[in-house]
């Protein structure tokens, strides 16, 4: 069995909130250690991997594919400040949090005498 690994586009979730967004990607079975966020301009690029990690004196009985390629690249507003993004990541959900740049923001402005 040969193990060929597959590039698919993760599923994600997005909330907008008073002061930027929060994506929540999925990646199943993937280590922190074996994910990359990068930016450039207004994008943002995920790459991760699911490695194998079945014992190698185990026998699949299915045709599972065991490693995956996971690949994300979202292009955002310029509204967005990519270089204060925040990421964490749980159970497989990698979680970032994306401000607005303050310039954008509402704000109230006071009224002079």
């Amino acid at each position: 069995m040969t193990n060929q690994c597959n590039t698919i586009r993760p599923d994600y979730t997005s909330e907008t909130t008073d002061h930027g967004v929060i994506l929540k990607i999925e990646l199943p079975g993937v280590l922190k250690e074996d994910a990359k966020i990068t930016t450039e301009a207004n994008t943002i690029k995920v790459l991760a991997t699911r490695k194998n990690s079945i014992p190698e004196d185990w026998q699949l009985i299915n045709q599972a594919k065991l490693s995956e390629e996971y690949s994300l690249e979202l292009e955002l507003s310029q509204d967005f400040n990519l270089a204060e993004t925040k990421a964490s990541f749980s159970n497989g959900i990698l979680k970032l949090e994306i401000t607005k740049h303050e310039a954008v923001l509402p704000r109230q402005i006071d009224i002079l005498d």
